[in-house]
């Protein structure tokens, strides 16, 4: 399902943004390289599983009714979102203790600092989280008026539907680039000041 797409923006999105947070003081410490493949490496196999159990669910849908079918495919798709949300909650709370762990070790930041960033990471997840939820909710929503359309042929659902979420992913781009232009500048608020009131190069 191309909302899969959305989900991998998401993450390489937070991923991309943040070992900034973890080296922004300390340089390039031990271990963000390795949680970051090691996140990868498990996004990956995770997809791989979710293809693989979808092309195993299609076979079943063989010989059902066109009512039977699509209630299948409802209770499928409900099932694979809630797998998806706990996937992700799970490679956030591996995220968010590393980053504490990072952060403990820390001594040029304040507790203060420290607890900002943390509370700032936690604000992306519950954003992107709600996002998720919604662009889920207007999916089905849209999904299922373009599928009860009858005045629409086949090719111009698919065309429908492509939009719907081309435009989507687009919202979702021009959004993980403020959440980086975000954080980019609290790092930099967050640098050692010189005599002059600049941040220290």
């Amino acid at each position: 399902m191309e909302i899969r797409k959305v989900i991998v923006a998401l993450l390489t999105g937070f991923l991309i943004i943040f070992p900034r947070i973890a080296n922004a003081q300390q340089g390039r410490g031990a271990g963000v390289k390795e949680h970051m493949q090691k996140q990868r490496q498990e996004r990956q196999e995770f997809r791989k599983d979710q293809g693989e159990e979808k092309q195993e669910f299609k076979g079943t849908l063989k010989d059902l009714s066109p009512e039977e079918k699509k209630e299948a495919i409802k209770k499928e798709v409900k099932s694979k979102v809630q797998e998806t949300k706990a996937f992700l909650e799970q490679q956030h709370k591996e995220n968010m203790e590393f980053l504490k762990n990072r952060l403990k070790n820390n001594k040029k930041l304040t507790d203060a600092q420290k607890e900002e960033l943390i509370n700032f990471f936690k604000g992306l997840h519950a954003e992107n989280a709600s996002f998720r939820d919604k662009a889920h909710a207007e999916n089905v929503a849209f999904f299922t008026k373009i599928a009860n359309d009858s005045s629409l042929t086949m090719p111009k659902k698919k065309e429908a539907i492509r939009n719907h979420i081309r435009t989507q992913m687009q919202e979702r781009a021009r959004t993980i680039q403020q959440e980086r232009l975000q954080l980019q500048e609290k790092i930099k608020g967050m640098r050692p000041q010189t005599t002059t009131g600049a941040p220290a190069k």
